[in-house]
């Protein structure tokens, strides 16, 4: 049993060494491809774009020309062919539409006048302006997206503009999870005396998906350690991952820890962070052979919500083969005193504001971890380190809840 509460570091470098990436690869088309990991580097087939042209709606001329009115020799849509530009003529032309050969230049149709069948140019044309030069962008056979890349939306018009009408990518982690208390209820039941509903089903439900994962839920259980060994076993036997909330602290109906201790291994307990001490990571042992991975995350729906970010989603995102796991933060202003120390690294809910030209950390009046307004009502995360105290204007890490999420 660990006493010793470990330091957040060395967590971390556990679970990233602990996670091994799934191999399986599946297709998927590019409505469905936002969020997931790119089995292989994406290369693109050809030029992006493909051909010379426009970026204006105007004419295309050869610049030496233009010393006078040009008879007009062509229309050129985008979508069209175009002939060669005739010699002393211009083309009228569309925002992206091909470059007819011969044309040096696009004059924008603001600086020309036209009735029709000549234009005249009211200022000086130079050559090679408002032209898109095939391949600007994209090269043949450049490798644009990397495997273990994390599918953005701008990613997935990225492939499309390459023709790219289905992408390989992993399958997504199974990840069962499920509730330990005799007091909870599902929303839409009466609540007796005692009772709570249980928001971190929905709460952990959500943040899975978020993260890419494959949802297996398997309810409440009751607070029985039988009844725990069981479940933990049967979501083990189907899941990628195991991730429980409540039930692994010190209480007498706290058995998780112990139930994992008969049917499995146990790794990590209790970590120095607050909200989100009492936290288990360990391996489950099924009937297979299998060794399934196990976190049990706190009760409290803060601390489920604050662990779930700082531990279980990079761990997740491992497994899905991403390449990048942790989350970036940003550097705030201190907006708020705190003159005694605490022993273990805090994860302050606050809302960063703009005052004074700077972005500025005001945390949430009420920091429990049984509070989750102070989640719903604040837009990140502040980092107060261990054993510091801060000063209002002091300089602190911040992960906005928009970049983990």
């Amino acid at each position: 049993m660990q006493h010793k509460l470990t330091p957040l570091e060395e967590v971390l470098e556990l679970l990233e060494q602990s996670a091994q990436p799934l191999v399986e690869r599946e297709m998927v088309s590019l409505g469905e491809a936002d969020g997931r990991v790119l089995a292989q580097d994406l290369v693109s087939p050809f030029d992006v774009p493909a051909f010379d042209n426009s970026r204006m709606d105007g004419y295309a001329v050869r610049a030496d020309d233009c010393h006078s009115a040009l008879p007009i020799s062509q229309i050129i849509a985008a979508g069209s062919e175009a002939a060669p530009l005739a010699k002393g003529t211009a083309a009228r032309i569309f925002t992206g539409a091909i470059l007819p050969r011969g044309a040096d230049s696009v004059v924008m149709q603001e600086n020309t006048q036209s009735d029709g069948k000549t234009v005249s140019f009211t200022q000086p044309v130079e050559p090679h302006q408002f032209i898109g030069r095939r391949g600007e962008d994209i090269r043949q056979g450049q490798v644009v997206l990397k495997a273990g890349h994390r599918l953005l939306p701008q990613d997935v018009g990225l492939a499309a503009s390459m023709g790219a009408g289905a992408l390989s990518v992993i399958r997504r982690p199974r990840v069962a999870i499920f509730s330990t208390g005799d007091e909870l209820k599902e929303p839409g039941e009466p609540l007796l005396s005692g009772q709570i509903y249980n928001s971190n089903r929905y709460q952990l439900g959500a943040l899975i998906k978020r993260s890419g994962g494959e949802l297996m839920d398997f309810g409440i259980v009751a607070d029985d350690l039988e009844q725990t060994q069981a479940k933990l076993l049967e979501a083990a036997q189907s899941a990628d991952m195991v991730l429980t909330s409540g039930g692994v602290s010190v209480g007498e109906k706290d058995y998780l820890r112990e139930a994992l201790d008969k049917v499995g291994e146990l790794n990590l307990w209790r970590i120095n962070i607050k909200p989100g001490k009492p936290v288990v990571f360990g391996h489950l042992n099924t009937s297979s052979a299998k060794q399934t991975p196990y976190m049990g995350l706190p009760g409290n729906p803060v601390s489920v919500f604050v662990t779930y970010l700082m531990l279980a989603q990079p761990f997740l995102l491992k497994l899905a083969g991403a390449k990048v796991t942790q989350m970036q933060d940003i550097t705030v202003v201190a907006g708020f005193d705190q003159p005694r120390a605490q022993s273990r690294r805090q994860f302050l809910r606050c809302r960063v504001e703009v005052q004074d030209g700077q972005m500025t950390a005001i945390p949430y009046d009420n920091q429990s971890s049984a509070v989750l307004t102070s989640v719903s009502q604040s837009n990140g995360l502040a980092v107060v380190e261990e054993d510091s105290t801060v000063k209002k204007g002091d300089l602190l890490p911040f992960y906005p809840y928009e970049g983990l999420l």
